[in-house]
């Protein structure tokens, strides 16, 4: 895995160090989500780049009240259901037994 070294206040320092691959996963999963937020890259690459599936990231990002973000709001265009029962979905993920 590439490094990146960046300045960054000392504070935050202590911050950026994970004890479990659990947090450090959730950790990269925030580092990602302005670059979906803006299109950048998709759930999908995200998820690719973390590991995981895109429904794993979607989850996380859910638990974390990301969820706004999830859909591109460009492919709901005359749609207007569409954006409410997505978001409806993605709520009751985390509820899903299967």
């Amino acid at each position: 895995m590439p490094t990146v070294t960046m300045d960054i206040p000392e504070d935050i320092a202590d911050l950026m160090v994970c004890d479990n691959k659990s947090d450090e996963l959730r950790r990269n999963a925030l580092l990602l989500y302005p670059f979906i937020k803006n299109e950048t890259i998709s759930h999908g690459h995200a998820a690719e780049i973390l590991g995981i599936s895109k429904w794993e990231l979607i989850e996380l990002y859910g638990s974390e009240g990301r969820v706004a973000h999830l859909i591109k709001k460009s492919s709901l265009a005359g749609r207007p259901f569409a954006y409410f029962s997505t978001i409806l979905f993605v709520f009751a993920l985390p509820c899903l037994t299967i």
